[in-house]
This record gives structure tokens, C-alpha cells and sequence, in this order.
């Protein structure tokens, strides 16, 4: 799912719901279970599998690090941050902390006046 937050806040709101989902999805589980880290899962082809505990993992994107992204690659930054947060086995989050600038963004007035010398061979 997509949370839209003011970018100041996300952080918290992401550790905020991590530590509530960590705090109560013991409940989840058989009282035999609760204090495993892994548990055997059998899939529908009837293989069985040792699975960890449930985890949370989220991955944000704020607009401060961003210009001019299209959905498309604001999609792709965040599916990389939460490639890296699925990549722990607890809970996780992980922030986009690379500043971003989209592929139709207008070239900076200091990016076209070193274009234009480089073209004339200056």
C-alpha cells in the first residue's frame, strides 16, 4: 500500500508502525509458536518450508529528494527502498536518501550554459 505524509513525519510514522506490528503479531500465532523466530510452513504442493516470523517491511520516498518524477520513477525508487527493507529478516524500514531528478526534468540553468560551450568547443 501507498501512505501520502508530510515528509517530516515519515520517518516516525514508519518506526511507529513497525513497533506497533512487531509489538502484536505474536497474537497471530498459535500460543505454542508465539516465541519461535521461524516456523514450518507447507505450501500447496505439500513441500515444507521453515519460514521466519511475520515482518513488516516498508520502504519510503519523500518529495525533498525528488524533481520532477514521473509516477513511473517514483514507483521505481521506492520498489529499491523496499527491496532493501524485504532484505532483513526483522522488521524493517529503509528511506530513499539519493536526490533524484527525473528523465523530463528541465536541464539546470548552469547544466545548458556548459552544454552550449562544450558545443561550440569552449
Amino acid at each position: 500500500f501507498i501512505a501520502v505524509t508530510p515528509s517530516g513525519d515519515a520517518k516516525g510514522i514508519c518506526e511507529e508502525l513497525i513497533r506497533r506490528f512487531d509489538e502484536n503479531i505474536s497474537a497471530c500465532y498459535p500460543g505454542e509458536h508465539r516465541e519461535n523466530s521461524y516456523h514450518i510452513l507447507i505450501d500447496r504442493s505439500g513441500h515444507t518450508q521453515l519460514v521466519p516470523q511475520m515482518a513488516l517491511s516498508i520502504g519510503y520516498v519523500t518529495s525533498d529528494l525528488c524533481e520532477e518524477l514521473s509516477y513511473l520513477e517514483i514507483r521505481e525508487a521506492a520498489e529499491e527502498v523496499l527491496r532493501y527493507a524485504k532484505s532483513e529478516t526483522k522488521s524493517a524500514v529503509f528511506a530513499n536518501r539519493r536526490r533524484l531528478v527525473g528523465r523530463h526534468a528541465a536541464p539546470r540553468k548552469s547544466e545548458t550554459s556548459s552544454t552550449s560551450a562544450k558545443s561550440l568547443g569552449l
